[in-house]
């Protein structure tokens, strides 16, 4: 069915007010929910379709916490609050820190997670400045040559600014997000090929087989999502591994003028996304994307309609939460 943009994000907005969120916050957090809609991250989990389950675990809390700092950086306590406002309070203190000192980092622990970490990315960039996010999550993922979860899916963002289109790299460490199996479930179908595996360590498509994610490319994703676990984690005072039963979070940013400057860092910037773009194509291809370039015309289109297609039964069960 056909909803009006602006509809669904008042629903939301309503349901999380009814849930004991300011307005203010609660239109931050669908926000979120309402980015990934619109992107056309659905099939990942990362718009409407996870809001039934996500909204579970939001609730007003006391304050956020700064539980230490320096000049370039900080730790945050979210102290329960959703993940889309303490990422936004995050974000926000390491931009700052960053155009004063040049480079920041803050980090995250106790608090729910957010959807995206591109999302995240994108306060950054819309500053002139680079974000780059981490986060280490609930395990979910084999190691290489393993069968059983022992660290999580991990994704990372890296939004980079430029003249034109900004690079936003927004991935987990694995084939897919473990969202794909919410999504097979809901409607379903099989979850894409070479994803996951079962208790016996076979590939499946089964979204009620999945024992373990899979990290993609082999030992390089694995070593890259590894990594993450162990830097964050520790870091910023989340649990790792198997006995995580929470998240962390790390967000970095770097403010161009500190370099280069910021006018010669987005003219070089453009140049190379000029040259991959007008680079040959491979046979069959209309045209080479630059990472997030889709999703940010999906949504501009999305945006000019007005409107967004929602499955009739989602949206019935939005409605009723």
């Amino acid at each position: 069915m056909k909803v009006q943009i602006e509809e669904a994000r008042e629903l939301l907005e309503e349901k999380l007010t009814a849930k004991g969120l300011s307005a203010e916050d609660a239109g931050i957090v669908a926000d979120e929910f309402m980015d990934g809609e619109l992107r056309g991250r659905s099939d990942s989990c990362h718009g409407l379709i996870a809001f039934p389950i996500e909204i579970k675990g939001i609730a007003p809390k006391g304050a956020i916490e700064i539980e230490r700092e320096g000049p370039a950086y900080a730790l945050v306590n979210g102290n329960g609050n959703a993940g889309q406002l303490v990422g936004k309070f995050a974000m926000e203190l390491a931009a700052k820190k960053a155009k004063e000192s040049g480079v920041a980092m803050v980090g995250s622990y106790n608090h729910p997670p957010y959807l995206m970490p591109g999302y995240q990315a994108r306060h950054a960039v819309k500053q002139g400045m680079i974000g780059i996010v981490t986060t280490v999550a609930n395990a979910a993922t084999a190691p290489f040559g393993g069968i059983d979860p022992v660290y999580g899916t991990n994704p990372i963002a890296i939004g980079i600014p430029s003249k034109q289109e900004p690079i936003i790299v927004d991935m987990a460490t694995t084939v897919r997000a473990k969202g794909v199996t919410r999504y097979a479930k809901r409607y379903g179908e099989e979850i894409p090929e070479g994803c996951a595996i079962d208790k016996s360590g076979n590939p499946t498509r089964d979204p009620d087989e999945v024992h373990s994610m899979v990290a993609f490319g082999g030992y390089k994703g694995y070593g890259l999502g590894l990594a993450i676990e162990a830097l964050v984690g520790p870091l910023v005072k989340a649990k790792v591994g198997t006995e995580k039963t929470g998240r962390g979070f790390l967000f970095q940013v770097i403010d161009p003028e500190a370099f280069a400057g910021r006018d010669e860092f987005e003219e070089k910037v453009s140049r190379l996304v000029e040259e991959v773009k007008a680079s040959r194509k491979a046979e069959g291809v209309e045209e080479i994307f630059v990472p997030g370039e889709k999703s940010a015309r999906k949504k501009r289109e999305n945006l000019k309609n007005g409107f967004i297609e929602v499955d009739d039964a989602l949206w019935e069960e939005l409605s009723s939460l």
